[in-house]
């Protein structure tokens, strides 16, 4: 996880100050938006809602939950707000899971596996499906004695 935050660090740009609304929504106040966000119509109201929002403010507290997964629930409800955050949060997801392919493929096909069709093998390694192992068990007949 601090690798994670180190990351973050090197990637975010100086001018990181304008995304401290995605950061903590609830601790900035609607008029210090940045210019160029205060101009889209309605981003402000809708700041100010979710601030008074208090299912959200503890959503947002709890901790499991992801910063893009907030404003992916967030964006059902406010879509102009929501979609700006995710705007801004959106390439980071893309390049962690560009980086987790690479390194997937790197851990799947070594030196001794180098004639390796890797495609099957990287489909079951980046899927977030785990197998439904009693399913698959109970469909499949015990052999029995001859």
């Amino acid at each position: 996880m601090s690798n994670l935050i180190t990351e973050f660090d090197h990637c975010i740009p100086e001018n990181a100050h304008k995304y401290s609304w995605i950061r903590n929504p609830f601790n900035i106040e609607a008029e210090d938006l940045p210019e160029e966000m205060s101009n889209i119509n309605n981003l402000q109201e809708q700041l100010i809602e979710i601030q008074s929002d208090e299912a959200l403010h503890y959503d947002f507290k709890r901790q499991h939950e992801s910063l893009s997964s907030f404003w992916m629930k967030v964006n059902k409800e406010k879509p102009i707000l929501g979609g700006e955050a995710m705007k801004a949060l959106l390439p980071f997801a893309t390049t962690y899971l560009c980086e987790a392919g690479f390194s997937a493929l790197t851990v799947t096909k070594t030196k001794y596996r180098n004639r390796l069709q890797p495609e099957d093998d990287l489909r079951c390694s980046l899927t977030s499906k785990s197998p439904r192992f009693e399913e698959l068990v109970n469909t499949l007949q015990c052999q029995g004695s001859h």
